[in-house]
């Protein structure tokens, strides 16, 4: 038996205060619940040529639940400037911040008292259980710089400054340029 459970929350919002400049904010949050049961009776079975016959001596009672919430958040503003027609300009900042945390426990009861309603703790056999939990975030600052003049001649400039909590807390951010150039020969007289 599965049973799942979600639940999804998206909202955004843009903020235009200026001719040529947006504002968006953007936050998401996402729960994933999963529970897993499943009751397995003694039984006998032969192999395939009928010679050897297995057989269980105990019966048990499977569960397991994961829960995962992830969050993230995002702000970025976007400048559009043109001056003379020619030159056009566009500036893009932002931050960005994710987290996801999840757990999960799972557990085998042996011998159950009441099979027709099995449940971890209606054994008188071995309990056997795990638990496991994860948890990482991430978080950063980001840029992008376009200039064009005349579609003709094409620049941008882009940074990233990321952090991990993945990585050694010595070394967990990290800044991560990039450049490049163009020409449209397309444009050329």
């Amino acid at each position: 038996l599965t049973d799942t459970d979600n639940a999804r929350i998206y909202l955004r919002s843009v903020f235009k205060p200026l001719k040529g400049l947006e504002i968006v904010g953007e936050y998401t949050y996402d729960r994933k619940n999963d529970q897993q049961s499943l009751y397995a009776n003694k039984w006998a079975y032969t192999s395939e040529d009928f010679g050897t016959l297995y057989s269980t001596d105990h019966d048990y009672y499977y569960k397991k639940e994961n829960h995962t919430d992830y969050n993230a958040l995002n702000l970025y503003a976007t400048y559009n400037l043109t001056l003379k027609e020619d030159h056009n300009f566009k500036i893009m900042a932002g931050f960005n911040q994710e987290r996801k945390q999840t757990s999960s426990l799972s557990a085998y009861s042996y011998d159950q008292i009441a099979p027709s309603a099995p449940t971890v703790g209606g054994n008188i056999g071995q309990l056997t259980a795990s638990n496991s939990f994860s948890d990482y975030a991430i978080r950063g600052g980001f840029f992008r710089f376009n200039y064009n003049y005349m579609d003709k001649y094409l620049l941008e400039v882009n940074g990233r400054y990321d952090g991990s909590s993945k990585f050694p807390k010595d070394d967990r951010f990290g800044f991560f340029p990039s450049l490049s150039a163009g020409w449209n020969i397309a444009k050329e007289s």
